[in-house]
């Protein structure tokens, strides 16, 4: 083999490595701190978007024949003067603030479509806006998950990486304390939630 083969050869071999090496190099992990700091932030949030979205609602006029109306097995009231003109997309600003992009779509789906299961079961739409009137599902209202409220005290690190965590979080639920995983990935303007906190 020539000296110039060679020297190819070597750099060839080299180039290769180096390559080799960037591309499996994994970025530091994010500041463990910054992560429990966004969490703090993110969690209470997470409890005044999930009343909304999961839990018992944005509050209701009572009922009356003339201004409810039945879509299926869903009863839908007006919400109270005070949130009856909110849009889709004033609500949607509070899973923003909170939840990923990705997650958010999901949120706005199960809130604003609704979701079937089967042919047979279906959930319900818990928002529908009618005539520029905000309306709410009266049945998921009523029969809401009950609140799980975080601890963001008990914050513990199980993993972090780059641009995703995953904590334990204690939550109290009609009370009692369950020990449960949150994920966070941080998304262009900041770190948000993107894993159930209901």
């Amino acid at each position: 083999m020539s000296k110039i083969i060679r020297i190819f050869a070597f750099i060839f071999i080299l180039i290769m490595v180096i390559a080799g090496t960037t591309g499996c190099s994994e970025p530091p992990p994010a500041d463990e701190g910054e992560v429990h700091a966004a969490a703090k932030e993110l969690l209470p949030l997470a409890v005044e978007a999930n009343r909304i979205f999961f839990w018992e609602g944005l509050p209701h006029v009572e009922p009356d024949e003339d201004d409810s109306v039945d879509i299926g097995d869903a009863e839908y009231l007006e919400l109270t003067e005070e949130y009856m003109y909110l849009s889709e997309s004033d609500l949607m600003e509070k899973a923003e603030k909170v939840y990923t992009k990705k997650y958010c779509e999901d949120i706005r789906k199960v809130a604003f479509e609704g979701v079937a299961v089967t042919k047979e079961d279906a959930l319900y739409a818990r928002y529908i806006v009618e005539l520029g009137v905000m309306k709410i599902n009266r049945r998921l209202s009523e029969e809401g998950l009950a609140e799980r409220i975080p601890n963001i005290d008990s914050i513990k690190t199980v993993e972090i990486k780059h641009d995703s965590a995953v904590l334990s979080v204690e939550f109290t639920c009609e009370g009692k304390v369950e020990i449960q995983n949150v994920t966070l990935k941080l998304e262009d303007d900041g770190w948000r939630i993107d894993s159930p906190t209901y």
